[in-house]
């Protein structure tokens, strides 16, 4: 798990993806379990060519239990295991530098993104892109986070430069938003 609390603290990515499941309605017998992982950009390129035959980083991959239409299985006395999501953390910062975007909301925004994947949400079609994005933008309102999809720059000014802090010895130098 990512050591930097500030940006992805568990107990509050616990908090979000709980909200989710509310958001999208997504009722569960029992607790839902699905594993983060944060790696860097060569890793998640393996994957995004490997399972998309996509030869590029990617900033978020999720890869649900079971296909759409399934049921999770489900074992007595244990979590339904959901999936995983894959997150980029350099890309994460990047993007978040590029589009002028807090970095805490980007890496959220991408986590919510993975997990609604999980859930079996997509965005193949326009119909589905606008389904999953209002989604999203209802749970950041809920959280009185800004539009993930807007096109300002959440209060950072051109020029200014972004702290950011790296999980894993991941290295990073600070970027200036133009």
């Amino acid at each position: 798990m990512c050591q930097d609390t500030d940006i992805l603290d568990q107990e509050q990515m616990a908090v979000v993806l709980d909200y989710v499941l509310l958001k999208t309605e997504k009722s569960f017998d029992k607790n839902v379990h699905a594993t983060v992982v944060v790696m860097d950009d060569s890793d998640i390129a393996q994957y995004n060519q490997q399972f998309r035959q996509k030869d590029l980083p990617t900033n978020v991959l999720a890869f649900p239990t079971v296909e759409r239409g399934e049921s999770w299985p489900a074992w007595p006395n244990h979590p339904i295991f959901l999936g995983d999501i894959f997150i980029s953390w350099p890309r994460v910062i990047a993007e978040a530098q590029q589009q002028g975007k807090i970095l805490h909301h980007h890496a959220m925004h991408l986590l919510i993104h993975g997990f609604l994947h999980l859930l079996h949400y997509d965005h193949e079609t326009e119909e589905e892109a606008l389904e999953m994005e209002a989604i999203e933008r209802g749970i950041f309102q809920h959280f009185g986070w800004p539009d993930p999809y807007a096109d300002d720059h959440f209060g950072v000014e051109a020029g200014e430069s972004l702290p950011v802090s790296t999980p894993f010895g991941l290295e990073h130098t600070s970027r200036q938003i133009h």
